[in-house]
């Protein structure tokens, strides 16, 4: 109930100044515009928690999303790393809800704050010689602007693992 909140009161706010300093008759080029924001919105909360959308929501063709990514090498197997990263993920601020352990895929999300409607966190595990590559995206689900949030998800989610692997 709350996100439909949420989603009603975007829709009031795109749409009053638009009626309100409109001196013409609507059309249905007007409506159509109006119709697809909502619409675009429900779409991505629908399948925001679905790691098989990752490619839509990181793709740079995007225009409603907002995106950071980053990569590092850590010297651990991405078996061990994959469960670790769950287990971080799950005493994190962040919200696991989906994960491919024969890919070594995770799917995190965060919860709307006053700079952001929420994040998704992708995190993809490679084996290398030396351990695994790991590939985290930080992802908006509908914002044009996100204040650094996607920057401090990476910042964040390393410092955790790293602080979880101190001895």
């Amino acid at each position: 109930m709350r996100k439909i909140k949420h989603i009603i009161v975007f829709i009031f706010i795109v749409t009053l100044p638009v009626i309100l300093t409109s001196n013409f008759h609507f059309d249905i080029t007007i409506l159509y515009f109006l119709a697809f924001i909502p619409i675009l919105m429900l779409f991505n909360l629908t399948f925001r928690r679905k790691l098989s959308f990752k490619n839509y929501y990181t793709n740079r063709f995007n225009l409603f999303t907002v995106k950071y990514h980053q990569e590092t090498t850590i010297e651990i197997s991405p078996d061990l790393l994959f469960d670790k990263m769950k287990e971080v993920i799950n005493d994190s601020k962040f919200k696991l809800v989906d994960s491919n352990s024969k890919e070594y895929k995770i799917l995190a999300i965060t919860s709307a704050t006053l700079w952001s409607w929420g994040e998704n966190l992708y995190i993809d595990i490679k084996p290398t010689e030396k351990g695994s590559l790991m590939k985290i995206y930080s992802s908006t689900w509908f914002q044009l602007y996100v204040w650094g949030k996607n920057e401090e998800n990476c910042k964040v989610i390393l410092n955790e693992l790293e602080e979880s692997l101190i001895v």
